[in-house]
């Protein structure tokens, strides 16, 4: 009996939750079920990030060798040329083949940024789809917070763990009752 009564109460101070306890259960299940939810989605959502910040990196930085050649290219092609009055057709030639080989280099490194346009896009459609994960995360256990601010828990976090308290407390008071009932018969 002596250790029933501070028992019953601290449970005695819990009677909000006594009134709530099925709904509360139920909404607590809800949220742990929808934070698995969201934590899926966001961890979807890094690995994508990593991925593309990885390719983003590669589009950044532009080979040595692919701007060497640009270089290489306009600079033979413009010698070439100068020097073609001089010294015939086949510097005519070679100023075609310098001016191609930049223009191709030019067209890759073009290529390359229209790849980083599409990849930075991707990018910012990551950190929308973030920003609606959690939005609507925060939407749908916005109800439970409520409770939660309502019974002086201030969040759901710890909402969990008075609840949690609150159960076994409960449990134990469930306990002592039973053996003082047998207690009882015995005596």
């Amino acid at each position: 009996e002596r250790q029933i009564a501070p028992t019953a109460e601290a449970l005695g101070g819990c009677s909000a939750f006594a009134e709530a306890r099925e709904e509360l259960d139920a909404g607590i299940a809800r949220y742990r079920s929808r934070a698995e939810v969201r934590d899926r989605e966001l961890a979807a959502v890094e690995q994508a990030r990593r991925a593309l910040l990885e390719e983003h990196l590669q589009l950044c930085t532009v080979p040595p060798m692919q701007r060497n050649f640009m270089a290489l290219g306009m600079a033979g092609g413009a010698m070439a040329l100068v020097t073609a009055p001089f010294a015939g057709a086949l510097l005519y030639a070679i100023a075609v083949v310098g001016f191609g080989v930049a223009l191709l280099f030019a067209l890759l490194a073009r290529a390359g940024r229209r790849t980083l346009g599409r990849v930075e896009a991707r990018l910012s459609g990551l950190r929308i789809k973030e920003r609606s994960v959690q939005q609507s995360f925060h939407a749908e256990t916005r109800e439970l917070a409520d409770v939660a601010a309502r019974l002086g828990a201030g969040s759901i976090e710890n909402l969990v763990r008075q609840l949690a308290e609150y159960h076994e407390l409960s449990a134990r008071v469930e306990r002592l009752r039973g053996e003082l009932d047998e207690a009882q018969r015995a005596f």
